[in-house]
């Protein structure tokens, strides 16, 4: 049976709003996303040269600043921070290609347990499922000009990728710099970029599709140690600390600074002078479920209008996922009660909550009425449904 436990019952137009960022693991995906995030990127790389809307500037642009401190090489300060920014870039133009692609997330693989870690051969016939084979099959990109790849699909390969030994690793670290950035670089990204060959392993690497989902990967090790202790923070060298690539002196539209985007539910970003400057806010789901939740004894405050939280699992015969919302934490696969912070929608704001399963209110959601309050929850029922 669906739930929703708690729930506020009002009447809505959900037309013209927006949803949040919630990445999945592709492995979550429907037959009908994984369709239309082909679509999208087809589009994506066929309409036209500018930065807003051309698969081959994201590459140039990365290919560009390589070298510097984007990677240790460079010295490595804004690892973390760069890849932060190009992937909400990315994922913004990937959305809004059409309207219908709209509800699509970046999704991430999830390569400490995908493929398994066995002298097994990966291929179509032993995993079907591998992302290489059904999600981002190279054929599906055979027009694209300079994208290559040279897997190492080989029996006993799948060990040369991150396993969730090199994630606990990567947690264990401090401080953030270099130790945690270091290791979260060397360790866990590094190998996946080698295993696919090719183009991954160039400083084009963004060509390939499979990089986005990749980095959202790195990008999800980030936030999960940004929310493991209360207080253990990331603290870049300076204040402010600008990104390569994103600053007016690299022709970008605004200064971003890497300390602003330490969070990833509070991303200051604008892709063009043509659409608002705004928070953005990206959450991690895992496991058919995501957490909405504060960190370091802060509420996250939900403010503006038409927000949508909306997450779905590729379940059978149904859809699945499930939203938990409050001061809540992971405990294996249980959601237990946490001490950090809560999650609030604040006076005056619209905000829409949608699962494909269960949608849970538990202490430390709080939901304040007053001004031009809309709050919703629904359960949906198609894959690209809201």
């Amino acid at each position: 049976m669906k739930n929703i436990l708690i729930s506020l019952s009002l009447v809505f137009c959900i037309s013209m709003a927006r949803a949040q960022h919630i990445r999945k693991n592709y492995q979550e995906m429907t037959a009908m996303e994984i369709a239309d995030y082909d679509a999208a990127l087809q589009i994506f790389w066929n309409s036209g040269s500018l930065a807003m809307n051309n698969h081959n500037w994201f590459a140039a642009m990365h290919n560009t600043h390589f070298g510097t401190n984007i990677h240790a090489g460079g010295g490595g300060q804004n690892f973390t921070s760069f890849h932060r920014f190009f992937l909400l870039h990315w994922e913004l133009v990937l959305k809004s290609t059409n309207a219908a692609y709209s509800y699509l997330q970046l999704p991430y693989w999830d390569w400490r347990v995908d493929p398994p870690k066995t002298a097994a051969p990966v291929n179509p016939g032993t995993l079907p499922g591998f992302w290489a084979f059904s999600f981002l099959p190279l054929s599906n990109f055979s027009t694209w000009t300079g994208l290559t790849r040279t897997p190492s699909f080989a029996p006993g390969n799948s060990l040369m990728l991150p396993t969730m030994s090199t994630y606990a690793s990567a947690m264990a670290q401090s401080p953030f710099f270099p130790n945690f950035s270091f290791d979260l670089e060397g360790n866990n990204h590094n190998g996946p970029h080698n295993y696919i060959g090719g183009t991954m392993a160039s400083g084009t690497s963004p060509l390939d599709p499979i990089f986005y989902s990749h980095h959202a990967m790195v990008d999800k090790i980030w936030q999960d140690w940004e929310d493991d202790l209360v207080g253990q923070q990331t603290t870049f060298p300076s204040i402010p600390y600008t990104v390569p690539g994103y600053n007016t002196a690299h022709g970008w539209n605004d200064n971003l600074d890497a300390n602003s985007c330490m969070d990833s539910r509070i991303i200051p970003f604008r892709w063009d002078f043509t659409v608002p400057f705004e928070d953005h806010d990206v959450w991690y789901a895992e496991n058919g479920i995501v957490i909405l939740d504060g960190a370091n004894n802060t509420d996250f405050q939900v403010t503006g209008n038409n927000k949508i939280y909306r997450y779905t699992t590729n379940g059978s015969p149904v859809l699945g996922g499930s939203i938990y919302i409050g001061d809540l934490m992971r405990a294996g696969t249980s959601v237990v009660a946490d001490n950090k912070g809560g999650f609030e929608v604040a006076p005056g704001t619209s905000a829409h909550f949608r699962a494909g399963g269960d949608i849970t209110l538990l202490p430390g959601s709080v939901f304040y009425s007053g001004g031009a309050n809309e709050i919703t929850f629904g359960i949906i029922t198609a894959p690209n449904g809201f």
